[in-house]
């Protein structure tokens, strides 16, 4: 029987990769969108709607574990900035390095020239724009940005409690559209807070979470629903439904996990879990051009053939992102926690 902490720990630990594998399927985008009806609902259902909850679950998660068990100081929060330097910032480097380095490639292989790219451009992409080069780890940059803010967000839960929350999930909720701007967005400050919120008031949010799992899961299956229909009718309420879907997503996903591990029919695979960063931060090529080549090679003529790549991608270059991992981590164990962040 697992404790509370135990149940908590193990929670977080299993969650790391299913929600890698669904950022796979949220950046598994066809060529053809639009002329497969079933493709069109069937990637909508699993990626803009189920799988979109897994970038808040992992800000929620990251703000819960900065703050997990201490008590937040200055001493701390220089020793915190440390220590993200070489789980974040020099990953992110690495990575978007390395994508630089492809566009760089890309014009010399293709004899167009290296004028192909405009310099000025994609070095401000490393960190300007919506997206960095590398846009999957847009999550980095913003999950730096607001770890840098992190004592304002302490100070905010500890003397203003839940209004603050209650403050800025409201203007994600009818903002988080409008609202962008390079490394501050709403979504991460949101949920940031949220599980900052939980862990320096030293409650177990699985705990909490398990007891709603069924009204949780109802609510879930509603707005997924709702949120289907208006984006089929181009409802200007979509993303308020839509957003709501993920905040009740989000307790559903921990607490059916949570249940799950206590029972014994979850695990968590080491090996899985110390890989989902690397495949998170490499996915991103190997995918594109699987789609982008695989389809021109050989189109799809139909929606089964349309889901067959959807599906496809992201299994493949998830299943081989563990197997470089793997190879990397045996071969070349100090570079791989380098670009990995320790992890």
């Amino acid at each position: 029987m697992l404790s509370k902490d135990e149940l908590l720990s193990q929670t977080i630990q299993f969650l790391r990769f299913p929600l890698i594998l669904a950022v796979l399927f949220v950046h598994s985008i066809g060529h053809s969108e639009g002329v497969f009806p079933v493709h069109d609902w069937v990637r909508h259902i699993l990626s803009d709607e189920l799988a979109r909850t897994t970038v808040p679950l992992f800000f929620f998660i990251s703000g819960f574990l900065f703050f997990y068990r201490s008590e937040f100081s200055a001493a701390t929060y220089r020793k915190k900035l440390k220590k993200r330097f070489f789980t974040l910032l020099v990953p992110y480097l690495f990575w978007n390095l390395l994508m630089l380095t492809a566009a760089y490639i890309k014009p010399f292989l293709s004899s167009q020239g290296w004028d192909w790219i405009d310099w000025t451009r994609v070095l401000g992409r490393l960190w300007g724009g919506v997206y960095p080069i590398n846009y999957p780890l847009w999550f980095i940059r913003d999950l730096m940005v607001v770890v840098l803010f992190s004592p304002l967000v302490y100070v905010g839960i500890k003397y203003g409690k839940a209004f603050v929350i209650l403050l800025l999930g409201l203007a994600w909720m009818i903002f988080s559209e409008e609202f962008i701007f390079p490394g501050l967005s709403l979504v991460s400050f949101f949920f940031f807070s949220v599980g900052a919120w939980f862990s320096i008031n030293r409650l177990n949010f699985v705990s909490i979470f398990q007891p709603w799992i069924r009204v949780a899961t109802a609510l879930y299956l509603l707005f997924i629903t709702v949120a289907t229909l208006m984006w089929y009718l181009d409802s200007p309420y979509y993303w308020e439904v839509h957003n709501l879907g993920i905040v009740v997503g989000s307790v559903t996903v921990i607490a059916w996990s949570a249940k799950g591990i206590e029972c014994g029919r979850l695990h968590c695979n080491s090996l899985l879990a110390g890989s989902s960063f690397f495949v998170f931060a490499y996915h991103e090529l190997p995918l594109g051009l699987y789609l982008a080549w695989g389809q021109k090679l050989l189109p799809p003529v139909n929606d089964w053939m349309e889901l067959a790549y959807y599906f496809s991608g992201p299994l493949l270059f998830a299943a081989l992102g563990v197997c470089l991992y793997f190879l990397l981590r045996k071969f070349f164990p100090r570079f791989t926690r380098i670009i990995t962040g320790g992890r």
